[in-house]
């Protein structure tokens, strides 16, 4: 005898509510909860580690779920959250991203950096920012991303004074692939071929193609685009007597005032 079986929305820990969107449930955006925020609504957030959580949550109308680094504690019995790889964290996102579409997928989903992330060190960021196949037209440059780290990293050795502002940004999605324009500022200051170091101001862009793999995007393709450019010449005198009396200045790591922040909050 065949039997049907009935679509149904238990899981191991129980029985999800009805997956029948109220009319009035619509994804949340960034712009929706800013709108929620001024008009003086109430904004619910939960906690959520795994997909059965989320979809739960997410049925029952909570506006936004975090996936916090707090799962080295909650889930893998760590002391604190410096414990946790970004590869773990990228692991619980996606269980809950997944639990979300079982349910109204409505909910803005947040997920926590682990410490360590982005500042380990200047050539994991810039790393973490590609794939393994991307490719870099940057200057003097033109090949694989990776090798343009390697090729950058050597050429901080000799530069003196590295000075870098990202100013507006311009985002277009396609599918799984994205065209970012983002302008950018520059002063740097480095010898030349005689040993003399010699300012550049310049501007210009970097024009982006991201790809989207699995759950994660990354960089697939960069061009820089140089606008202009302006030679300052040979700097005169020390920077801090360039400074005078505008005091602390900024410094090379790890020498920077920042890194006494970082280093006094126990970072």
């Amino acid at each position: 005898m065949n039997t049907a079986i009935e679509p149904t929305s238990a899981t191991p820990y129980g029985t999800l509510p009805s997956s029948a969107a109220p009319a009035q449930r619509r994804p949340l955006s960034l712009p929706r909860l800013l709108d929620m925020h001024s008009r003086g609504e109430k904004i619910t957030m939960l906690t959520a580690y795994d997909a059965t959580f989320a979809a739960v949550a997410d049925a029952a109308g909570v506006e936004c779920i975090l996936v916090g680094d707090s799962l080295g504690m909650v889930c893998q019995g760590l002391s604190s959250t410096v414990g946790v790889s970004l590869e773990t964290m990228c692991y619980h996102v996606e269980s809950v991203a997944r639990g979300l579409r079982r349910s109204h997928a409505a909910a803005w989903l947040i997920g926590d950096l682990p410490y360590g992330a982005y500042h380990e060190s200047k050539e994991q960021a810039l790393r973490s920012a590609y794939w393994p196949d991307a490719t870099d037209q940057h200057g003097p440059f033109n090949g694989n991303a990776h090798a343009f780290i390697d090729y950058a990293m050597q050429r901080l050795k000799s530069s003196d004074r590295s000075v870098h502002h990202v100013t507006n940004l311009s985002i277009t999605l396609a599918g799984d692939q994205a065209a970012a324009e983002t302008y950018w500022l520059a002063l740097q200051r480095e010898p030349d071929a005689a040993g003399t170091l010699k300012e550049v101001f310049m501007s210009g862009r970097y024009l982006d193609r991201f790809e989207k793999r699995g759950d994660e995007w990354r960089i697939a393709a960069r061009t820089v685009l140089y606008d202009w450019l302006r030679p300052l010449g040979t700097p005169q005198g020390t920077e801090r007597e360039r400074m005078g009396p505008r005091q602390p200045n900024g410094l090379n790591h790890p020498h920077d005032p920042v890194y006494a922040l970082f280093a006094a909050l126990g970072r």
